[in-house]
């Protein structure tokens, strides 16, 4: 998906296109398959961390003055889900990652997608204009990463 035609088309991909990552990994932690976990694993991170980042630097912020209550909570459901990745990361680099502990990100994961895309894309779309959602994507698709405290290095 290289041209969105818009900020929800844009972000619910990446959502898809992160799930499949996640899906992958746990097919990989089921077949013990270590060198695929740590690449997975690594991709899976540093994609949410980016898409959150995204988020969080430029659409956040224009939406934040209208819908206070909607972004904090889902700035909230940001941190709940990076205490769970930092757990995976090292449960991954140790190769100890607990089913049910991927199984809680999934459903994190799942709730906050579609609390996004209810209400945060939705607002975003009707609050900027085509060139600026296209101004917006551009950002998106360059976003700074940041680090989670004690979170797995780039393999």
């Amino acid at each position: 998906m290289q041209d969105a035609a818009s900020i929800r088309t844009w972000l619910t991909y990446d959502h898809t296109r992160l799930d499949k990552l996640f899906s992958q990994l746990l097919d990989a932690v089921e077949g013990a398959d270590d060198p695929t976990i740590s690449t997975v694993w690594s991709e899976f991170e540093t994609g949410l961390l980016a898409h959150f980042d995204a988020e969080e630097s430029h659409l956040f912020p224009l939406l934040a003055g209208d819908y206070p209550r909607e972004v904090e909570a889902a700035q909230r459901q940001h941190a709940q889900i990076r205490a769970l990745v930092a757990e995976l990361g090292v449960r991954a680099d140790l190769h100890t990652i607990r089913l049910d502990i991927a199984e809680e990100l999934i459903r994190q994961l799942q709730k906050h997608a579609e609390f996004e895309d209810s209400t945060v894309y939705t607002w975003a779309e009707a609050a900027l204009s085509a060139p600026e959602q296209k101004s917006m994507l551009e950002r998106f698709k360059k976003p700074a990463r940041t680090p989670l405290p004690g979170a797995t290095k780039k393999r």
